[in-house]
């Protein structure tokens, strides 16, 4: 099974031979991305990671940025129905909890759409953006679609920014991941089941 060097570099060739002119990473933390830009002809572009006002990452980010690879966030709007996914029981079994606040019904979600006149995804989305990422939102409804487009045009004060990131802070069990990266490793084969056991810790 290839590793992450020779998948890296396996990449690499592409750019070289003129196939794609950018090449990334997903789920990619800092001491993984220092691994890869020891060996890195043509540094990540991109690191997808999930990133919502409940799972900030700003050590992360801020490295991202400080080596010039863009940050893009999957499900920067969280996901309604539930708060956390794939809690593993005492018998192995994946169950899905519910609790919580969902993100897009944070009190301080909701005050600043009002004060703003925007959806609470517009306000989600636009607080990504205004903080340097990339969002990806997914949506089939042809409502939802325009109205997260209509986000890249939303400006929110610094005042209003400071206060969703405050979000993260006052969450009871801290930082909230909704997308269980063990569950999508175990159904992926290699490379990613060979250095995916260090990137899911």
């Amino acid at each position: 099974m290839p590793s992450m060097q020779e998948t890296w570099e396996t990449m690499e060739a592409l750019v070289d031979e003129g196939l794609v002119r950018a090449i990334g990473v997903s789920n990619v933390d800092v001491a993984q991305l220092c691994d890869i830009l020891t060996y890195a002809r043509h540094r990540p572009s991109v690191n997808q990671v999930e990133l919502h006002p409940h799972l900030q990452q700003r050590g992360l980010v801020n490295f991202c940025h400080k080596v010039g690879t863009q940050v893009v966030a999957f499900s920067p709007l969280g996901r309604p129905d539930q708060v956390l996914i794939g809690q593993e029981g005492e018998d192995g079994a994946v169950a899905k909890k519910k609790g919580g606040t969902p993100l897009l019904q944070e009190p301080c979600v909701l005050e600043v759409a009002r004060e703003a006149g925007l959806s609470p995804a517009q306000v989600v989305l636009a607080w990504g953006l205004q903080r340097g990422h990339g969002v990806v939102p997914k949506s089939s409804n042809a409502s939802r679609l325009r109205e997260n487009l209509e986000a890249v045009d939303a400006r929110l004060s610094e005042e209003s920014l400071r206060r969703i990131d405050g979000i993260e802070g006052l969450l009871p069990g801290g930082p909230q991941r909704y997308v269980n990266l063990r569950l999508v490793g175990e159904g992926c084969g290699p490379p990613f089941r060979q250095w995916g056991p260090t990137l899911l810790q």
